[in-house]
C-alpha cells in the first residue's frame, strides 16, 4: 500500500501542474509572472506585446484614500504596434525608434468618463448637457461619497494630434499625469503614474477571464 501511494504521488503532482498551467493559459488563474517595465525609451511586457499597446491620458477628478484615481476622463489616446516581420523582440516597443519596426497612431475622439471600482472601471454615459453644450459644467452624483463637477473634454490643441500613422510615438509623456494602459489581450491592463521627476509607477491589473 505504501509503495502504491509513493507511486501515485508523482502522478498527482503532474496532474496538478498540468491543470494549473491550463487555467493560467485561459486566464482563470492570473499569470503573476507577467511583468510590465517602462522607461523613457520603451515599454516592455514579458507576456508579449503582439497586439500592441494603448495609452489613455487621464484627467482625474476624484481619488481614493490611497491616491489612486476614482473618477476620471480619458482625454487623449495613442497606440503603438510592432512589425513582427522586422523584429525578434516581441516583448518591447520603443517610443522614439526610427528603425521601421514600430508604428504609432493617435485617437483624438477619446473622451470617455470612467468610474474605477476595484480592478474594474466602468464607463459612465455622458449627460445630455455635455452633448448639447460642450462648455457647460454640471454636477454629477456618482457615488455616496463622491460628488464631482465635470466639464466637457478639456481643451487641447488637437491639430498636432491628427489621427495618422507615425513612425515614432507622437505624444510626449507628461509629469504629474495618470495614464491607463491597454494590451488588447484581456488578461492585463495597468494604471501608469508619472511623477514630477518623470519617474514611472505602474499598477498592474490582472483581469479574470471567463471561458
Amino acid at each position: 500500500m505504501r509503495h502504491f501511494m509513493s507511486r501515485l504521488l508523482p502522478l498527482k503532482i503532474f496532474l496538478f501542474m498540468t491543470l494549473t498551467t491550463m487555467l493560467m493559459s485561459c486566464g482563470v488563474i492570473p499569470n503573476l509572472g507577467c511583468d510590465i517595465i517602462m522607461s523613457n525609451d520603451y515599454i516592455e511586457r514579458t507576456c508579449g506585446l503582439y497586439n500592441g499597446v494603448r495609452f489613455e491620458e487621464l484627467k482625474v477628478y476624484t481619488f481614493y484614500d490611497d491616491k489612486t484615481p476614482k473618477i476620471y476622463r480619458a482625454v487623449l489616446a495613442f497606440e503603438g504596434h510592432l512589425d513582427e516581420s522586422k523584429t525578434n523582440d516581441l516583448n518591447r516597443i520603443y517610443f522614439n525608434s526610427t528603425s521601421g519596426k514600430y508604428s504609432w497612431w493617435t485617437d483624438t475622439t477619446t473622451n470617455g468618463l470612467y468610474y474605477k471600482s476595484g480592478i474594474y472601471r466602468e464607463q459612465i454615459d455622458k449627460p445630455k448637457e455635455i452633448l448639447q453644450d460642450t462648455t457647460k459644467e454640471i454636477v454629477i452624483n456618482i457615488t455616496e461619497d463622491s460628488i464631482v463637477r465635470i466639464s466637457a473634454k478639456p481643451k487641447i490643441n488637437l491639430e498636432k494630434y491628427n489621427s495618422k500613422k507615425h513612425i515614432t510615438c507622437p505624444i510626449k509623456f507628461k509629469p504629474s499625469t495618470w495614464y491607463y494602459i491597454i494590451f488588447f489581450d484581456q488578461r492585463y491592463e495597468a494604471y501608469l503614474y508619472i511623477d514630477k521627476d518623470m519617474k514611472y509607477r505602474i499598477d498592474k491589473i490582472s483581469l479574470p477571464t471567463n471561458f
